[in-house]
């Protein structure tokens, strides 16, 4: 088909009859393209000149159907089915015939069959009998039921209407077509295209190919990188200093993985592209879609939404919903409001409360953000008017949605040019939505959001490009029939390209190899890959190619097809190094001064906390500085349901009602079990008023019935102690040094029949520390129980010093309750271990003082202000929320 079309060149389209032309192009991009060639050519005349219509292929197609709608033609049904709405029909025919093997994932499924329904059409596969596979066959009836409901719905998609348009111009029941079709762009045609321009041909329409300027004999050079980022700091590199060389050049980089790539290319481009403070930064345009619900102005109107139709459906959100809406913006609010609204997430996060209910919510805002407060009631209020009569259609939901938004005053008082065509998109999003009254049924506000969002999550937007900029950062599509000064082809890997094959798995691989169907076969793949090096190396005069040596561990091969189109140019193909390659700021850096800042100010007054104070310290000295000093922290998590937070809050107040019953072994040895049993059983209800007032009575149920078993589970071990009764539980201790003080609230306290006491602490998680590992280490961690062990031994009155049996953990979790610890010499608690086992040359004595020296010095580190950032083990940092802020990721990295 190809070779049987005339090419012809711009000077030839633009003296077409404008009125009878139609330029047809591959892509939208190529659309702009082409009218550059052609206002170039406008220009040369003075008489004025009308060019010809340029469209994509999918636009002229939609163009044929409006024409064919004013047309007696009984193929045309009387309702058209986005591609959103064509998915959710084949989620429901394929959810409707799962048999007796459900499918894990039903949305997949109905994906690929529907791609695999477009592919059967497009590449017109043939599957013979003997070739047919059990998904064909299952495929097959899918298809059969979905064009069933289809015919029911007088509806059709997009595939449907291409087919019936082609029998339509075959049929002559198109009255209207152009004398000229220009084609641009197109390096093959699949077999319905062709069909579709034959029939063209045959009711008289003259078929044209443009032949669009290439650059045949560029200069291409190779280039090897250490890795995928040094890839991208060359490329860049590379940019500016084209650009400061000259301005007005045009170049490009180009990446086969342009969404995977764009947020790491981001920051380097944004870094090297402004690095001279004399010379102002110049632009980019990165033609990289994005799915419309991550832009920041839709993801709030989501957030708005979901909280409002969650509190309006359910009466009740959880924290997450809440917060995320007051940090959403967007809105009405003023700054100042804002800002307030930001601090209450902050104190949600702190918060146990893992449900808020209306009324709550609207107590909150009223309390930080009185003058939105206002309008936010207003929007429930409406929402409710809205959901009112139960279950909607989605044409209800759209105007309920618009209405609200605006009562919130989404999306706020000022919008730049991208969050202005993000709204746009957003509107036409709303309208499309609106037209899935017969597919959808009949929804909930919860539901007519989340399906909502669901399509917002599948479209794609990209911002329209800026014409000035100089610089294009794209992918391989998007920069085949480009023009620039220059070009970075980066990522030319044997894993990209040839990629590898990735036949649709409800078509058979033969059928589609012999229908020549994308990425069908290695073959293809080979031959599709040759064309688009072939292109890329056409874009421009000069064009760097490049490959990554490797990646993380992975060692990288080039693509084999490097060396042909490297050397297919004479005397070009030298290796250029990332020395090449310097950026305008590295150029002219001065020498640097290196300060290492390890010590912040001394305290100048007390320093209170609790052990995390010192704990802190001793992970890291900048993160204690960062935390307790500079009173930096990351936010938390929202509090889920029954968090570990909550949960130990519950075991910890449980047993210690438990034991402020007790008193003593002996109490409990005097208990049988029934009693022991009644006795737990108050103490947990006790717990649970005090503790789980915010958790559903259905979980606080289940809570009570673990808790209850955990409680019973450690007195059976209790019983099997030696003699002790309790000197306090939840006791309040301080401890201070130089000009730290922390303040202590230890578990429990249990005196032996010797005078000696064991110090326990309740642990509700999975594991209890490695104290073997923890205590004995050069710098201690994990220091509650030894500094307990240090306050408890401090002198009293008299003098004397307390002794310390034993340091004891005991875990309240239902997998295993048990004690573990540390001990002078192994008592007869079970699970202590004893010291002497452990490192026979020290004593328990010597360890206590050594560990009270540990928290001395680390006091007195704190109070002088030493502030190194070192750790011990990666371990150390697992639970650190400053990571950011110490860079030690970083520094690795670089290293």
């Amino acid at each position: 088909m190809a070779c049987s079309i005339d090419a012809v060149t711009p000077e030839t389209v633009a003296s077409l009859d404008p009125e009878t032309t139609v330029v047809v192009t591959v892509n939208n991009r190529l659309v702009w393209r082409v009218h550059a060639l052609l206002l170039a050519q406008a220009r040369q005349g003075s008489a004025v000149l009308q060019l010809p219509a340029a469209s994509s292929l999918a636009h002229w197609l939609d163009q044929l159907h409006q024409e064919r709608l004013f047309c007696v033609d009984p193929t045309v049904r009387s309702h058209r089915l986005s591609a959103f709405a064509a998915r959710l029909l084949w989620e429901e025919v394929v959810a409707s015939m799962q048999g007796e093997t459900p499918l894990i994932d039903v949305q997949l499924a109905a994906a690929r069959a529907m791609a695999a329904s477009h592919d059967r059409d497009e590449w017109d596969v043939q599957v013979q009998p003997q070739e047919q596979t059990e998904e064909y066959l299952r495929f097959k009836q899918w298809r059969n039921q979905y064009e069933q409901r289809c015919r029911e719905l007088d509806a059709q998609d997009d595939n449907h209407l291409y087919n019936t348009l082609i029998d339509s111009v075959e049929a002559g029941r198109l009255s209207r077509l152009p004398a000229t079709v220009v084609l641009a762009g197109f390096n093959e045609y699949s077999p319905r295209l062709t069909r579709l321009l034959q029939a063209c041909a045959s009711r008289g329409c003259q078929l044209v190919s443009l032949s669009l300027p290439r650059h045949e004999q560029s200069q291409r050079t190779l280039s090897t990188q250490k890795d995928r980022s040094s890839e991208w700091i060359a490329a860049a590199h590379w940019a500016a200093g084209e650009l400061a060389a000259d301005p007005l050049r045009r170049v490009a980089i180009v990446s086969p993985a342009m969404e995977a790539d764009a947020v790491f290319a981001r920051r380097i481009l944004d870094r090297e592209l402004s690095a001279d403070p004399l010379i102002p930064p110049y632009g980019y345009n990165m033609s990289v879609g994005r799915a419309l619900a991550e832009w920041p102005v839709v993801f709030a109107a989501f957030r708005w939404l979901s909280l409002i139709a969650g509190l309006c459906d359910q009466g009740v959100v959880r924290p997450q919903q809440f917060g995320q809406a007051l940090l959403a913006g967007f809105c009405s609010a003023s700054a100042v409001e804002q800002s307030a609204m930001a601090v209450l997430d902050a104190r949600l996060r702190e918060s146990q409360n893992i449900e808020w209910h209306t009324d709550q919510v609207c107590a909150q805002m009223d309390r930080h953000a009185s003058d939105f407060s206002y309008v936010f009631r207003q929007a429930i209020a409406h929402w409710q008017q809205a959901a009112s009569g139960g279950r909607q259609d989605t044409e209800h939901w759209t105007q309920a949605i618009r209405e609200t938004l605006a009562l919130l005053g989404f999306p706020g008082s000022t919008l730049s040019s991208t969050n202005y065509q993000v709204c746009k998109a957003f509107d036409e999003l709303l309208h499309t939505f609106s037209l899935l009254n017969l597919y959808a049924g009949r929804l909930s506000g919860g539901s007519a959001v989340a399906l909502l969002q669901r399509m917002a999550r599948e479209a794609m937007f990209q911002p329209q490009r800026d014409p000035n900029v100089r610089l294009d950062v794209l992918g391989f599509l998007e920069a085949e029939h480009g023009q620039w000064d220059a070009v970075w082809v980066l990522g030319l890997t044997d894993d990209v390209i040839p990629a590898s094959p990735d036949p649709n798995p409800f078509l058979p691989v033969a059928a589609l190899a012999r229908a020549g169907a994308p990425r069908a076969t290695p073959e293809r793949e080979k031959a599709w890959a040759i064309d688009m090096l072939q292109a890329l190396c056409g874009v421009a005069p000069q064009v760097v190619l490049s490959h990554p040596a490797s990646e993380a561990d992975r060692a990288l091969r080039p693509s084999p097809l490097l060396s042909f189109f490297v050397g297919a140019s004479a005397g070009q193909g030298e290796s250029v190094g990332v020395s090449e390659c310097l950026s305008r700021a590295r150029c002219a850096a001065l020498p640097l001064e290196t300060l290492s800042d390890n010590r912040g100010l001394p305290l100048t007054k007390m320093l209170e906390g609790g052990s995390d104070l010192l704990e802190t310290q001793a992970l890291n000295p900048l993160w204690g500085y960062v935390r307790y000093r500079l009173l930096a922290k990351g936010l938390r998590p929202y509090p889920e349901s029954l968090n570990a937070a909550i949960r130990g809050t519950f075991l910890h107040s449980m047993a210690q009602k438990v034991w402020e019953m007790l008193g003593s072994s002996e109490r409990l040895l005097q208990l049988d079990q029934n009693a022991q049993s009644e006795l737990v059983t108050q103490a947990v209800a006790m717990a649970a008023d005090q503790t789980l007032n915010g958790v559903s009575p259905a979980l606080a149920a289940m809570e009570k019935a673990r808790g209850h078993a955990v409680m019973m589970t450690l007195l059976d071990l209790e019983r099997e102690r030696p003699p002790f009764h309790v000197m306090g539980v939840e006791q309040a201790a301080a401890w201070q040094h130089a000009s730290v003080k922390v303040n202590l609230r230890v578990d429990r306290i249990d005196e032996t029949e010797q005078g000696a006491k064991v110090v326990m602490d309740y642990k509700s998680g999975q594991r209890t520390p490695d104290f073997q590992k923890d205590w004995l280490r050069p710098q201690p961690i994990n220091l509650q129980l030894p500094l307990y062990a240090t306050v408890l031994r401090q002198a009293d009155a008299a003098g004397q010093r307390g002794q310390i049996e034993a340091l004891l953990f005991a875990k309240l979790n239902a997998k295993k309750t048990e004690f573990n610890g540390l001990g002078e010499n192994g008592s007869d608690i079970a699970g202590i271990t004893s010291l002497a086992k452990l490192t026979p040359e020290q004593s328990w004595e010597a360890l206590l003082d050594g560990w009270e020296r540990s928290l001395e010095q680390l006091a007195r580190d704190i109070s002088e202000g030493v502030a190194d950032n070192r750790s011990w083990t990666v371990n150390d940092l697992m639970y650190c929320d400053v990571l950011p802020f110490l860079r030690l990721a970083q520094e690795s990295e670089d290293d």
